[in-house]
């Protein structure tokens, strides 16, 4: 089977011809036209590329195909326009099944049966779309669903005009014997690194408070991923649909304040994101006009087929753990994850602050770790505690909090306790290693982004017990249990935390107790950074074998 792809090295192009490369286990022949680019990479399956310096080229290579795919997203509308009318003006010697993707932009103003009821006979005045306030009115519009029966309805914004107009041209190729022409109505694309949300996904990598909420936040956005796409192109090409006209959007119908909050909770920085208003954000209007959509579309039968696969049926915010990987992995994101160690006041802390800053990483010390815990081990304490309640408020049963707070609890309870024997106590190690573990495992940036470890773990017992877990399928041990001889002695690696780089600072232990001895009381009070806490000259390297 020949195929044809216009724009193979695109978002669309790439994933289409992944999928494409084998239909029914029947290897096929790609050929494509490129749109070039530094970062524009020619898919491997792609056997041919044709010049497009001469569109007879391009429409010579389609006239040629079983399959021909253009993509309006990253097409030269006048060359989709040139070829869509010289196939209909002149006969085919062979069958082709031509697919038109296109976007739910094209029905952005479109009105439910229910409130426009004036369309009679399907057609709508254009210049129902010419109101140069398109933004406002993208939001708010009645929400019932449309679905692909009603495709002659469809408004689109005043960007999107030419796009309707493109799609209608394809559709009239129907009336050729030999050409099955499909307008493929996509969802805003996501997913494989990102489209419409990449400048999202980026910046809660990066830990940067950018992300906005357009208007409030409640529009429902039709979306799919690009995997979806190329699998509904896929089914289509056996022409076996009579409709010709296909939605292909998920069962998400998430609203714009859900994907967003999805993506900053799970990827970024768990804030509140905030909220402008259309004025406000009419410098990124045209980049963001998806996000204004409110309509809501059903996907064509098919798609809701039994033998259909799909890869994000649910939308979004519930792929959300499954999209993060992938943006990861197609951007090459790798988080950088460090230990520094070295015996006290060696400038641990001085060069672990250096290089979190210089590489944009979190800076994990244990004093902050500690009093977080604390913190949050009183707000759980005034949660369970009977008296705390105020008014006809239930207490909150210890056994339904999750491990974290029910930690947080015991590890508070263990410091209260240890207070009333020493002024300045320390905790067990096991107790650091789980509140580290937790802020290592719970911390997007730290799991994404990377972390510097400073000055922990000390020793090797300390390493086992931050970094190495039971294998699948066994239990670890609890905390009440610590000290139990049946620890189960098989550990492995967790690779979720381990850390891919460990340095060790060295420095003259009379030095480093001079340093100590230069420090205030106020500069040392509350720590361990004390001369009577400095280990002797061989007891460093003991305790940190």
């Amino acid at each position: 089977m020949r195929i044809f792809i216009n724009n193979a090295d695109t978002y669309v192009g790439n994933a289409l011809c992944a999928d494409l490369q084998k239909i029914l286990e029947t290897p096929t022949r790609i050929y494509a036209t490129v749109k070039g680019g530094d970062e524009c990479q020619v898919p491997p399956p792609v056997r041919r590329i044709v010049s497009r310096r001469d569109q007879s080229n391009v429409l010579k290579a389609v006239s040629q195909s079983h399959l021909a795919v253009f993509d309006l997203h990253s097409s030269d509308l006048a060359e989709v326009d040139f070829v869509l009318r010289r196939l209909k003006s002149q006969p085919l010697d062979q069958q082709l099944v031509l697919v038109l993707i296109s976007s739910v932009m094209v029905w952005a103003k479109t009105k439910p049966n229910s409130v426009d009821e004036s369309v009679g006979d399907g057609s709508v005045p254009e210049t129902a779309s010419e109101n140069p306030s398109d933004a406002e009115q993208l939001q708010g519009s009645e929400t019932a669903v449309l679905t692909d029966a009603d495709w002659r309805r469809r408004v689109p914004s005043s960007r999107y005009r030419s796009w309707k107009t493109l799609e209608t041209l394809a559709l009239s190729l129907n009336s050729l014997g030999n050409i099955n022409a499909y307008v493929v109505c996509s969802g805003v694309l996501y997913g494989n690194g990102e489209l419409a949300f990449y400048d999202d996904f980026r910046a809660a990598w990066l830990g940067e408070a950018t992300n906005r909420i357009i208007g409030d936040g409640e529009n429902i956005i039709p979306t799919l991923h690009v995997r979806d796409l190329a699998r509904c192109v896929r089914h289509l090409s056996a022409a076996t649909e009579e409709q010709s006209y296909v939605i292909a959007v998920d069962d998400g119908l998430n609203k714009q304040k859900e994907i967003l909050t999805a993506i900053v909770d799970h990827l970024g920085t768990d804030v509140e994101i905030p909220k402008i208003s259309y004025d406000q954000a009419v410098a990124c209007l045209d980049e963001r006009e998806a996000f204004l959509l409110d309509v809501r579309l059903q996907a064509s039968d098919f798609l809701h087929h039994p033998e259909f696969t799909w890869w994000s049926k649910q939308g979004p915010v519930a792929a959300i753990d499954k999209l993060i990987v992938e943006f990861c992995a197609w951007r090459n994101l790798r988080p950088l994850k460090l230990v520094l160690i070295g015996p006290p006041a060696s400038g641990k802390t001085f060069y672990a602050a250096k290089m979190a800053e210089s590489y944009r990483l979190v800076h994990v010390t244990v004093g902050p770790v500690v009093q977080e815990a604390l913190a949050r081990g009183k707000k759980v304490k005034a949660m369970v505690d009977p008296e705390a309640q105020e008014g006809d408020a239930e207490p909150v049963d210890v056994e339904s909090l999750d491990d974290r707070d029910r930690f947080s609890l015991n590890l508070l309870d263990q410091w209260e306790e240890l207070q009333g024997t020493q002024p300045n106590p320390r905790l067990p190690a096991p107790m650091i290693c789980k509140a580290i573990r937790y802020e290592l495992e719970g911390r997007n940036a730290c799991k994404f982004r990377g972390y510097v470890l400073d000055g922990f773990p000390r020793t090797a017992e300390e390493a086992r017990e931050l970094f190495m877990i039971p294998p699948p399928g066994e239990e670890g041990f609890d905390d009440e249990n610590e000290d139990d001889d049946e620890i189960p002695k098989k550990l492995v690696v967790d690779d979720a935390i381990r850390p891919g780089w460990a340095f060790l600072l060295k420095s003259e232990l009379d030095a480093c107790r001079s340093r100590l001895e230069a420090l205030t009381e106020a500069e040392a009070s509350g720590t361990h950074n004390t001369v009577e806490d400095f280990p002797t000259p061989s007891g460093w390297m003991d305790e940190g074998d």
